[in-house]
């Protein structure tokens, strides 16, 4: 199973997600798509006590990829608390995490760092389908 997910707020983002969604749901292995506002609460940070967050962590370990998909991925902010708390509960799982988003601003070395394989800039659905082609478990 590959678990996407999400937390985007610009018109770029929300392609992003399409393109990712459509580009694994055309493999053999059950995609999950989750978007992470109806898990994070924006204002107080994360909930750490709500189901949704214990029902998500859950998934966690049933999945063989992570995908996530955010608006940018930069260094200012150590990849945002989003893509920090879900590479801490893919590590937790052993699953491994991508990351794509139309703006990557952080190198390979230091999203190692947040527990994140690889960070890819995408803009066409070609790069999306050429991205999840190579990560796709067999």
């Amino acid at each position: 199973m590959i678990l996407l997910l999400s937390h985007v707020q610009t018109p770029a983002g929300r392609e992003v997600v399409e393109w990712a969604a459509q580009g694994l749901s055309g493999s053999s292995n059950t995609v999950e798509s989750v978007d992470l506002d109806v898990v994070f609460a924006e204002a107080t940070g994360l909930i750490t006590r709500a189901p949704a967050v214990r029902e998500l962590r859950e998934r966690f370990r049933g999945a063989d990829l992570v995908v996530y998909v955010g608006d940018q991925v930069i260094f200012a902010d150590g990849g945002g608390v989003h893509l920090r708390q879900v590479s801490t509960w893919a590590e937790e799982a052993a699953v491994p995490v991508v990351a794509l988003a139309p703006h990557i601003e952080i190198s390979t070395r230091e999203l190692r760092t947040l527990g994140v394989e690889a960070g890819y800039g995408v803009s066409s659905p070609a790069d999306v389908a050429a991205v999840v082609q190579t990560w796709l478990p067999a």
